[in-house]
């Protein structure tokens, strides 16, 4: 369940979710370069909790959001023969071909390949662009799955993941669905350094354990993964 409240002015975007504690992040956007503000909410938690949560991150939120704004705006994308995509940290440069059926976009060799049609808008390049990253984590998150469903001892446990999945998000670098025990991914990762897909991953993972983000929650991250928390000071800071 989402809502949508305007507290003192900033407007603040709620979601409410099976957890126990409040969690609030600034998420850059065309229509809040600033950084809008999202809070994930326990499912019952009134909306004078919110405002007093908010106000009192009030502080923080002018600071952040002051930063955020002070970073030029990101170029736009040009989809043109020598352009370049990120893939896990690094950047590569893209090949076009015309092509009238198979259209896609795959990489090979330490280059982009897009097969296309000619006269294809940026639009339809973009949506080849992000069909490719969304096959490419999803590939590389399986295979880091599975070590970490082994490391975790999940199967031993009852909490074998039930799927996984990769999309285009707005507002998280990932999500896990505890009751059905899947998990979603942002395809944005796949243009980040591997270890944050890794951070993101073992975070969710985590979930499975504990719902919520609290001293036993972040007492597992330490254990299973020591240096998570500059991994996402970097990410939060990409």
């Amino acid at each position: 369940m989402k809502s949508e409240l305007r507290i003192d002015g900033r407007p603040v975007f709620i979601r409410y979710k099976r957890i126990k504690n409040l969690n609030l992040r600034l998420v850059r956007q065309p229509a809040h370069p600033e950084g809008a503000i999202m809070i994930s909410a326990p499912m019952r938690m009134s909306e004078a909790r919110i405002v007093e949560f908010v106000r009192s991150k009030a502080d923080w939120i002018t600071k952040q959001q002051t930063k955020l704004a002070a970073r030029p705006a990101p170029a736009p994308v040009v989809y043109e023969a020598g352009a370049l995509f990120a893939l896990w940290g690094e950047a590569y440069p893209l090949r076009l071909t015309h092509a009238t059926r198979g259209q896609g976009v795959h990489f090979a060799d330490g280059q982009w390949h897009m097969a296309v049609r000619q006269d294809a808008a940026d639009e339809k390049k973009a949506k080849l662009m992000e069909a490719a990253y969304r096959n490419i984590l999803e590939q590389e998150a399986e295979t880091r799955l599975q070590e970490w469903s082994q490391t975790m001892r999940l199967d031993e446990q009852g909490l074998t993941p039930q799927g996984l999945s990769a999309q285009k998000m707005s507002s998280r670098w990932g999500s896990c669905h505890v009751s059905r025990r899947t998990i979603k991914l942002n395809s944005e990762l796949a243009r980040k350094p591997v270890a944050m897909l890794e951070y993101v991953l073992v975070h969710e993972l985590v979930h499975l354990f504990e719902r919520g983000h609290n001293k036993r929650f972040y007492g597992l991250m330490d254990r299973y993964l020591p240096n998570w928390q500059g991994t996402r000071r970097a990410l939060n800071a990409s």
